[in-house]
């Protein structure tokens, strides 16, 4: 079973007819109904019936059209969400952490030396401030 086949089944359902599902699938008709007969044929069930109208969905045909219409929603998020979560980690490694920081410093170091610290600090990483 494959990726193409739900998404054929879950358009075919939406659409009410193979020719229309076909057309938004950038496919042929005669492919589409090749997917379609092989995804029956695999699991040994009938999905659609077919009638001069178009096609509705068997009870199986059914079940199996809500869950495929959950897998193909996930699979084309999978994109976006994976280009999220580079974009968070590139920006993360551009901008460094953020929020405060302490240093502990002895009272005897030059104030000029702890104040160009945090001056090295601020531009390296931005979004990080010094606690007070």
């Amino acid at each position: 079973m494959d990726i193409e086949a739900l998404r054929s089944l879950v358009v075919v359902a939406r659409t009410g007819s193979v020719t229309r599902a076909a057309e938004e699938l950038f496919v042929t008709q005669p492919t589409l109904s090749r997917r379609l007969t092989a995804l029956e044929t695999e699991l040994g069930v009938q999905l659609l019936v077919r009638t001069y109208e178009g096609v509705s969905l068997t009870k199986a045909g059914d079940a199996l059209e809500r869950e495929a219409e959950s897998i193909v929603a996930r699979l084309d998020a999978l994109p976006q969400l994976v280009k999220q979560t580079d974009e968070a980690e590139d920006k993360r490694d551009v901008e460094g952490p953020a929020g405060p920081f302490h240093v502990m410093a002895q009272a005897m170091l030059d104030d000029r030396l702890v104040s160009g610290f945090y001056g090295a600090v601020d531009g390296a990483l931005p979004r990080a401030r010094g606690a007070d």
